[in-house]
C-alpha cells in the first residue's frame, strides 16, 4: 500500500519533525487540518530499526483529538520516516526543529550537520539557553537561503555578520540587537522579534531608514518594545505621510472613494490591482447595484432613485462623487445611474481591481424585452463567469433563446418560475447551474451530465427513488458526473435513508449520523470516486471527490474494505447456493479471506458505522 501511495504523491501543506530524547515529534499539515504524531518513551522500548512506515505499526498507542500517540523511536530513526514521508507525499514545506537540552552537544552537531544535508526550508532551535560559541558556530553551518528560528535565551553581548541575513528569521530574545543593526537588511521576507530593548524612538529610526532607502529590505516585521512602553503611534507616524483605513471592514469602499475623489488618484490606484474575489452587478429599472466580494466579506454599492435624476452620462468615478449619499451598514449608497452607466462603471473597476469573477444579474420584471436583450448582447461581449436572471416567470421561447446564446462555460443561475414542459439540449451543461424552479426536470436528464461542478435544483418533483436511482446510476457510471449536487425533493416528501440507499453500500459517521459515505463501483477513468451525502429537512446534498487530492484516503480505504467484504461474501453465498457443499476448499480459502478483511477493517475503522 505505501509504494502505491508514493506513486499518488497526495500533497500536503507541510512536514514539521521535532527531534529531541525524550518527546519526538512529526506533523503533517493539510489546508484543513494538522496531524501530530507523537513518539513517547515506554517502559519496554523496542529498537528494533524502523526503515518502512509498515513497522510503525506494532509501536502504535492510541489515536486522542485527531493525534496519534507511538512509541519512542530513535533520532536516527527519525530520519529514515522522513526519508520515508518524503517519497509518500508532495510537500512544498519542511522544517526541522532540535530540542537542544534533551541532546549532548556532540549529538546537537551530529544531527544538525545530518539536516543540513537534506532538502527543507526552516531550521528551529528550542533552548533556555545558548552560549555565544555555539551559536556562532551554528550560524556559520546554516545556508542564507534558510529560514531561522531560535527560541532560546541569547548573551546580551551576541552578534554574528549572518544573524539577519536569513531570509526569515525569528529570534524570541533578541535584546542583543541594536536598531542600527536592521540597516543592513536587504530583500528578506519575514522578520519576527519577541524580546528587545527597542522603544518608539528606535522603531521612528527604523521607518525613516525605510522611507529613505533605496533598495527593497524586507516584505514584513514584528518586534515587542522593551517592557513597560507604552507604543505612542502619533508620535511614530507624525513625520510620515500615511493614509488610515478606519473601516477596515469596507476597505474596497475606502479604494473607491480615493478613486472617486480625484481622477489622478484613480490613475494610482489602478497600477496598483487591488484584489477582489468577484464583482457581482445587478441590472434593473428601479435600484441597480454592483456587489464588492472579499474572501470573508460582502459590500455594495447601490445607486437609489431620486426626484431629480441625473442622466449626465458617467464615464469615471470621480463623477460618482457628487452623486455619494452615505454608507449604510456593509452598502455605499449613491444616486441613480443609468443602465448604460452601469457598464462604464464596470470598465472603471475592472481597471481599479483585480478580479477574477464576474457575475452579472438581469431583473427581468424591471426591464422591458428589447432592455433584456440589449443588455444581454452587451454582457456576452465583455469577459464574465456568471450569467443570472432573477423573475417571476419565463417562457419557453426565451428561455430556448437565451440558451442558445450562452456559452458552456459560464455559469448559470435562473431564479425564475419555468413551464414544466421546458426543455433544451444544454439546460444542463454548464459547470455550475442553479435553477429555482426545477420541476421540469426529468431524473434521466441528469444521467447526462458529465464533468460538471455543482448543480443546485431547488424546487424539483424527485423522490426518495429518483434519488436511488440517480445514485445507483453514479457509481455505475465509467466517467466523472458531478463535484457537487444539491437536490430540494417535492413537497410532503420524507426522507427515506433506507429507500435512497438501497442496492447501496455505505458507511455513516458513529458521531454524526447525518454523514453518508459511498464509493463508486466503478472506479475505472474516474477520480472523483469518493461520495458524501447529507440530508437537511427536503434537501438532499451530494459531495463527490478524488480520495487522493482531498484528504479523504481515510474514507476511501475503509469503504474499500467494505467492498470487498460485501463481494466476498456474495462469492461464497453464490457457491454455496450453486455447488451446496462441493467445492469446500475453494469455500474455505474464500471464508479466510472474509476473516483477514474483516479483521483489517476493525484495525482500520474507528469512525464509521458500516
Amino acid at each position: 500500500m505505501e509504494l502505491m501511495l508514493r506513486n499518488r504523491k497526495c500533497k500536503i501543506n507541510a512536514i514539521i519533525v521535532e527531534t529531541g530524547n525524550i518527546y519526538s515529534q512529526i506533523d503533517t499539515k493539510s489546508a484543513r487540518d494538522c496531524l501530530s504524531v507523537f513518539f513517547k518513551k515506554s517502559e519496554n522500548d523496542q529498537r528494533n530499526p524502523v526503515t518502512q512506515l509498515v513497522q510503525l505499526q506494532d509501536k502504535y498507542q492510541e489515536e486522542t483529538d485527531g493525534n496519534l500517540y507511538l512509541t519512542h523511536v530513535s533520532l536516527d530513526e527519525m530520519f529514515s520516516i522522513y526519508s520515508n514521508l518524503t517519497r509518500l507525499f508532495s510537500c512544498p514545506f519542511r522544517k526541522w526543529v532540535i530540542i537542544f537540552d534533551e541532546m549532548k552537544l556532540e549529538e546537537f552537531w551530529q544531527y544538525t550537520e545530518r539536516m543540513l544535508k537534506l532538502k527543507f526550508q526552516r531550521f528551529a532551535v528550542h533552548a533556555k539557553t545558548m552560549s555565544n560559541v555555539v551559536l556562532t558556530e551554528l550560524m556559520d553551518k546554516i545556508p542564507e537561503k534558510m529560514e531561522v528560528i531560535i527560541d532560546s535565551d541569547i548573551p546580551l553581548d551576541y552578534s554574528h555578520p549572518k544573524a539577519l541575513r536569513f531570509r526569515s528569521f525569528k529570534y524570541t530574545e533578541a535584546r542583543w540587537l541594536k536598531i542600527e543593526d536592521f540597516f543592513n537588511i536587504r530583500n528578506l521576507c519575514l522578520i519576527i522579534l519577541d524580546r528587545t530593548n527597542f522603544d518608539c524612538s528606535d522603531v521612528i529610526k527604523f521607518l525613516n531608514y525605510w522611507s529613505d532607502c533605496d533598495e527593497d529590505m524586507m516584505e514584513g516585521i514584528a518586534m515587542g518594545l522593551k517592557e513597560g512602553t507604552q507604543i505612542d503611534e502619533e508620535e511614530i507616524i507624525k513625520i510620515f505621510i500615511v493614509i488610515s483605513d478606519n473601516e477596515s471592514s469596507h476597505s474596497r469602499f475606502f479604494i473607491i472613494k480615493l478613486a472617486m475623489s480625484d481622477f489622478k488618484m484613480e490613475l494610482i490606484l489602478r497600477n496598483r490591482k487591488y484584489k477582489l474575489k468577484a464583482i457581482h452587478i445587478q441590472l434593473g429599472s428601479i435600484n441597480p447595484q454592483i456587489g464588492l466580494d472579499t474572501s470573508n466579506e460582502f459590500s455594495a454599492v447601490v445607486f437609489e432613485k431620486a426626484e431629480i435624476d441625473d442622466r449626465n452620462p458617467v464615464i469615471k468615478l470621480v463623477q460618482l462623487r457628487d452623486r455619494y449619499q452615505e454608507d449604510s451598514d456593509d452598502d455605499m449608497l449613491l444616486n441613480h445611474v443609468s443602465l448604460e452607466n452601469m457598464f462604464s462603471l464596470y470598465s472603471s473597476l475592472d481597471r481599479l481591481f483585480s478580479c477574477p469573477f464576474y457575475d452579472w444579474l438581469l431583473r427581468l420584471d424591471e426591464l422591458d424585452l428589447d432592455e433584456f436583450w440589449k443588455f444581454t448582447k452587451r454582457i456576452l461581449s465583455l469577459e464574465f463567469h456568471r450569467f443570472s436572471v432573477n423573475g417571476e416567470s419565463m417562457s419557453n421561447d426565451l428561455l430556448r433563446e437565451l440558451m442558445d446564446k450562452l456559452p458552456e462555460k459560464a455559469e448559470l443561475s435562473v431564479n425564475s418560475g419555468l413551464p414544466l414542459d421546458y426543455n433544451h439540449p444544454k439546460a444542463l451543461k454548464f459547470p455550475v447551474i442553479r435553477y429555482t424552479d426545477a420541476r421540469w426536470v426529468k431524473i434521466e436528464d441528469l444521467f447526462s451530465i458529465r464533468n460538471v461542478d455543482l448543480i443546485r435544483l431547488e424546487r424539483t418533483h424527485f423522490d426518495c427513488g429518483d434519488v436511488n436511482r440517480f445514485l445507483n446510476y453514479w457509481s455505475e457510471c465509467d466517467e466523472d458526473m458531478i463535484e457537487d449536487l444539491s437536490i430540494t425533493l417535492k413537497e410532503e416528501t420524507e426522507i427515506d435513508e433506507q429507500a435512497i440507499f438501497k442496492n447501496l453500500i455505505v458507511i455513516s459517521g458513529k458521531n454524526s449520523g447525518s454523514l453518508v459515505f459511498m464509493k463508486a463501483r466503478n472506479t475505472r477513468n474516474r477520480k472523483f470516486v469518493v461520495s458524501k451525502l447529507e440530508f437537511r429537512d427536503k434537501k438532499v446534498l451530494l459531495s463527490t471527490w478524488d480520495p487522493f487530492k482531498k484528504d479523504r484516503l481515510y474514507e476511501y480505504s475503509v469503504l474499500k474494505l467494505v467492498h470487498k467484504i460485501r463481494d466476498c461474501e456474495e462469492n461464497i453465498q453464490k457457491m454455496e447456493n450453486d455447488f451446496r457443499g462441493l467445492r469446500d476448499t475453494e469455500k474455505r480459502k474464500l471464508q479466510l479471506e472474509l476473516e483477514e478483511l474483516e479483521r483489517k477493517l476493525t484495525v482500520l475503522n474507528r469512525d464509521f458505522v458500516v
